[in-house]
């Protein structure tokens, strides 16, 4: 993601939120080309950037939901939200992502759109992801949660923790965020919201090719038959 991490991180420091209530960690999972650099570069230049590093030896193959656990741990706040490098978002992003959470509420879900323009296989990913996104609204807003995204999600740091072994557990074999708003549902009785104001939607840019698009559904797809629903 090194030529991701800059335009994300910049849009996080810049949120439209008290800088005393934030802070913005990055969690490298092993990564080797030159994203670990360059985030220590801008750590070293903004005290809100608290990277989490884990060596590629460190790994064990447990993938991007043991890193992001590595990253909650470290954080101070009682609310985490997470994102994905490729990701852009408004000024306001985080105070719109927190303004619906109350004493009962453990799991925000937010919406990722993808960038649109003329050519077809974005143009096909934008309407099949809105699509997507909006069953995904939907099914919460009716109480039956059953997908969401975590490059746009909030969640209360003491709900994940009721769930995190199992989140662990499900993820020793593939990743998907999908499992934490689950199992949030399933095993708790934290409620699950939707936020779907326009500046707390987050932007990512489309794959180029059918051949891409095709693999990024094929991944997201395997992971179905581990799910607890």
């Amino acid at each position: 993601e090194f030529k991701n991490i800059d335009r994300c991180i910049e849009c996080l420091t810049n949120q439209e939120y008290p800088e005393d209530r934030f802070e913005i960690i990055p969690a490298n999972d092993g990564s080797e080309d030159g994203t670990q650099e360059r985030i220590n570069f801008i750590a070293e230049n903004d005290n809100k950037v608290c990277p989490v590093h884990i060596s590629s030896n460190q790994r064990e193959n447990k993938g991007k939901i043991n890193a992001i656990d590595q990253g909650i741990q470290k954080a101070h706040g009682k609310i985490i939200i997470t994102t994905d490098a490729d990701i852009w978002m408004e000024p306001h992003w985080i105070r719109h992502m927190v303004k619906k959470i109350d004493e009962k509420t453990g799991l925000i879900i937010g919406m990722t759109l993808d960038e649109y323009s003329k050519h077809p296989v974005h143009a096909f990913e934008a309407l099949d992801g809105a699509g997507i996104r909006v069953i995904a609204a939907a099914l919460a807003e009716i109480n039956k949660p059953i997908t969401c995204q975590g490059s746009n999600l909030a969640f209360r740091k003491d709900a994940y923790m009721e769930v995190r072994e199992r989140v662990l557990a499900l993820a020793t074999s593939c990743g998907n965020r999908e499992w934490l708003m689950q199992e949030i549902d399933i095993a708790t009785d934290w409620e699950i919201k939707t936020q779907l104001h326009p500046e707390s939607i987050a932007h990512t840019k489309s794959p180029d090719t059918w051949r891409a698009l095709i693999n990024q559904r094929s991944r997201w797809a395997s992971t179905g038959k581990n799910y607890s629903k």
